[in-house]
């Protein structure tokens, strides 16, 4: 491929600008809610506030009015796994649960693992302290680093219980919550731990704040507290509404406690808890700055309050990490399932808010798969009880299950008339969705088919599943296509079906013929969802889209080259893509931890292929008549090429070579490249026709005995040919080598412009023993070519005819052989030009046949 091509896009993203701005600044993916979902930590570097997340990495604020969110998931986070967030300075330091600590030095736009010496990568909190980071990890205990994460030392001496569960720091002390084994302390920065039990009635500790030499500790039974001085234990619960703590914040005079129930708060001095408003949601995670307060819940995102107010206003513009499980879309229209139900948002090109509506959709919290039909119907299917329809845009549900016999929904399809759905059984149903009555479809599926995606062209629907795809005609039997690969998803584009798989890339199969082919292989074979999006708005170009762990990218010439679409950017490399949706001006990528993410179609790689090469011409002169191979280059991105010839020249050819049948005249040669892109600038170049020459043989005699002399062969036109044929040597026919018979002498000649022209004659060797030799008469015939008439001269014949024919065999002049003077004068001053045939006939034999051609 050229690697200098050309890629068409609305805007450029410079390096620059993409390791040192801020995302909303480079955004082409993002998404538009629903918004909400897991927080798991806080921390604030430089009056920015970043969140972490257990499955959907790092966010942080875009402004210090905290209106936004923006991904801080760019390279080299290969986890979204945050259980802790701190920061050293400006560097932010993320703990995993799955892969260790990860640290940025340009506040989460780049990251790079540090795990030298980090024996134990399952970390649950992370704190710095004096210039130091600790780590608490599930088992190995306490981590320490201190040259900024280079290198790990375990801290663990006198530690009796590994498995911490939390961490906080006050200069060289530090405390160490665990699971079962109660609090810890270390007042040489992990040098030694002493724990501190007495009084602890619950040794499982989920959180730990410090200040001010008081310790708090948070556990599923309530909040203890501990001063440094006297290290004993009091459970101070007073005015908790509930005592399952899950976090614990100092900020200001005040202690805060994140519990099932909402954020309660006391002041340091005399713990009494109060509500922090009215808040009543499951929170997780604490963070502050300045006057504001922060919670982190279970599935609803962050909440923001004030200080003294405490009253609680949602904070999840940007950041959506609900567990997400369908999405369709048509016209202006997104519908998307997630853990919290079904959202719609009925007008997305005005404005892009999603609504959820659950309303009469019992089983709201597990919808798999969702369709939407030409007038805007709903279809919901569930993992639990069956299929509901909503056709007021999703304001209300009620089922839709007749004839179905299985409750449990993998995936549904909407084609023009009908609706297929599979279950988790294998089974595949249809009903009309003008009456909904499903029915099972044909024979011929395994048993328990595992199917994980369906397609459709027309009435030809298509199941992926782990055994392959299988085909059906309108719901007729199905029948297998010979892929035997994982398939994970499918899509139609072009004309053709293209299956993605779980190890061997993507495949395809045109629907006239059902062989399957592997396209271009993507950055990685392990594809997780295809999809297919028609028209962009402003141009007619059809992309096929595939996605796999990290990253998804774009054809426009059906998989015969890819090009990355940007979803990499908001799409980390430690998650994946499962299913897209398009509408007219937009494409939309579920991402099962990100929720729906959506750009512009204008945005997408338009790679158009290069101007073909200078046409290559083959033979280099082209001669009147031939057939004549002309190619170009082949272009990676051209799917077809499109040629144009001269009038009156034959051929055709959709690839970059045509075999050409010239006329008599020459013009230019055209051809273009294209793909679904679009078309290249044409190519074009002049080529000339040179003239066949005409040639003639100019044999003396067309009749001989076998027993005669060799014939020398002169008078060829034009001069300078060759002859050739049975019994020809140098320019010489030799009777008794050709034979008795006829046989052809050839008279080939090739013109100064490579062209090459033949004619033959035939001459017939008789064979002489005992009859007279009329055929070794002597005959001159001249001038020739003639004018106005032509003389023969022959001798030794008798009863002598003269015939003149045309070249259709015509006869069109006879005379008798004048014996007296032995020359006999033709007048041809009445024939057309052209070539006419001579034959000398005497004794009722043709003695000689001559060649002749009037000019004139």
């Amino acid at each position: 491929m050229n690697t200098n091509k050309t890629f068409i896009k609305i805007s450029v993203i410079s390096l620059f600008a993409l390791l040192f701005s801020f995302q909303y600044s480079i955004a082409h993916w993002s998404t538009k809610g629903p918004y909400g979902g897991h927080v798991s930590a806080y921390t604030v570097i430089d009056s920015f506030l970043y969140l972490g997340s257990p499955t959907g990495g790092v966010y942080t604020s875009t402004n210090t009015q905290f209106t936004n969110w923006s991904y801080r998931n760019y390279t080299g986070l290969t986890s979204g796994n945050i259980t802790g967030l701190s920061h050293i300075g400006y560097k932010l330091i993320a703990a995993t649960g799955d892969s260790g600590i990860y640290i940025s030095n340009d506040k989460g736009v780049t990251w790079a693992i540090s795990n030298n010496m980090l024996t134990n990568r399952s970390l649950t909190s992370v704190v710095s302290s004096n210039g130091n980071i600790f780590a608490g990890s599930d088992g190995g205990g306490v981590f320490m680093s201190g040259d900024s994460g280079t290198t790990w030392m375990a801290m663990n001496t006198n530690l009796t219980n590994l498995h911490i569960t939390c961490l906080a720091a006050s200069g060289d002390t530090i405390f160490a919550g665990t699971a079962g084994g109660g609090v810890f302390i270390s007042l040489n920065g992990g040098g030694a731990w002493v724990g501190l039990t007495t009084n602890l009635t619950d040794l499982n500790i989920t959180a730990i704040a410090y200040s001010s030499g008081n310790l708090f500790a948070g556990t599923a039974s309530g909040v203890f507290q501990a001063t440094v001085s006297t290290l004993v234990w009091s459970a101070v619960n007073t005015g908790l509404a509930n005592t399952h703590i899950n976090a614990l914040m100092v900020a200001g005079d005040s202690v805060y406690a994140a519990t099932n129930m909402g954020v309660s708060y006391s002041q340091l001095t005399s713990v009494s808890w109060m509500a922090a408003g009215s808040l009543m949601d499951t929170i997780h995670a604490l963070g502050s700055y300045g006057t504001k307060i922060f919670a982190g819940s279970a599935n609803n995102g962050t909440w923001k309050a004030t200080t003294g107010v405490y009253s609680w206003s949602a904070y999840n513009t940007g950041f959506n990490n609900l567990e997400s499980y369908a999405i369709c879309a048509l016209d202006s229209t997104v519908a998307v399932s997630n853990e919290q139900g079904v959202f719609v948002c009925n007008n997305y090109i005005l404005s892009a808010v999603y609504v959820k509506h659950n309303t009469g959709l019992d089983d709201s919290l597990h919808v798999n798969a969702l369709g939407i039909t030409a007038n805007h119907t709903l279809y919901a299917g569930t993992a639990n009880n069956g299929v509901y329809v909503s056709t007021d845009s999703g304001a209300t549900w009620a089922t839709a299950n007749t004839g179905l016999n299985n409750m449990a929904v993998k995936k549904l399809l909407v084609t023009r008339n009908k609706i297929y759905l599979a279950t988790v059984d294998g089974k595949v149903y249809s009903t009309l969705q003008s009456s909904i009555s499903w029915s099972l479809t044909g024979s011929g599926l395994p048993a328990n088919l595992d199917i994980t995606a369906m397609a459709n062209a027309g009435d030809t629907v298509f199941v992926g599943s782990a055994n392959g795809v299988y085909v059906s005609i309108g719901g007729a039997s199905w029948t297998g296509t010979g892929l035997n690969q994982d398939v994970t998803s499918l899509a139609y584009v072009g004309g053709s079906i293209f299956a993605g798989t779980a190890g061997a890339g993507v495949f395809k199969a045109s629907l006239s013929n059902p062989t399957w082919v592997s396209v271009a292989a993507l950055p990685s074979q392990n594809i997780t969802a295809l999809g297919a999006s028609t028209g962009n708005g402003s141009t007619d170009v059809s992309y096929l889209l595939a996605a796999y762990y990290g990253g998804g990218e774009a054809s426009c010439n059906e998989g015969q080259t890819w090009h990355p679409f940007n979803v990499y950017l908001y799409n980390p490399n430690y998650s994946r893509v499962s299913a897209f949706a398009t509408i007219t001006p937009r494409v939309y990528a579920l991402n099962p931890h990100h929720g729906p993410l959506s750009n512009a179609k204008t945005e997408y790689p338009v790679v158009m292929p290069d101007t073909p090469s200078v046409i290559i011409s083959s033979p280099a002169s082209i001669c009147e008549g031939s057939t004549v191979s002309f190619s170009v280059s082949n272009d990676a991105e051209a799917s077809m090429y499109t040629w144009m010839l001269p009038n009156g020249w034959t051929g055709s050819s959709t690839s970059g070579t045509i075999n050409a049948t010239v006329n008599n005249t020459g013009g230019y040669v055209m051809v273009t490249a294209s793909n679904g892109c679009g078309m290249s600038a044409m190519q074009m170049d002049s080529f000339a026709v040179n003239p066949m020459p005409m040639v003639m043989t100019m044999i003396s005699t067309t009749s001989i005995c076998n027993n005669a002399s060799p014939l020398s062969l002169t008078g060829g036109m034009p001069s300078g040919g060759t002859y050739s044929g049975n019994g020809v040597t140098n320019s010489t026919f030799d009777p008794a080598s050709a034979g008795v018979g006829t046989t052809y002498v050839y008279y080939t000649y090739t013109s100064p412009a490579g062209c090459t022209g033949a004619d033959s004659t035939a001459i017939t060797v008789n064979n002489c023993t005992g009859i007279d030799n009329i055929a070794g008469s002597l005959v001159s015939v001249y001038p020739n070519p003639f004018s106005n008439q032509l003389s023969i001269k022959t001798s030794a014949i008798e009863n002598g005819t003269l015939t003149l024919m045309d070249v259709t065999g015509k006869v069109v002049q006879t005379v008798r052989v004048n014996t007296a003077s032995g020359v006999t004068v033709i007048n041809t001053s009445r024939l057309e030009k052209g070539i006419y045939m001579l034959n000398i006939i005497g004794n009722n034999q043709i003695a000689a046949t001559r060649k002749v051609v009037k000019t004139e």
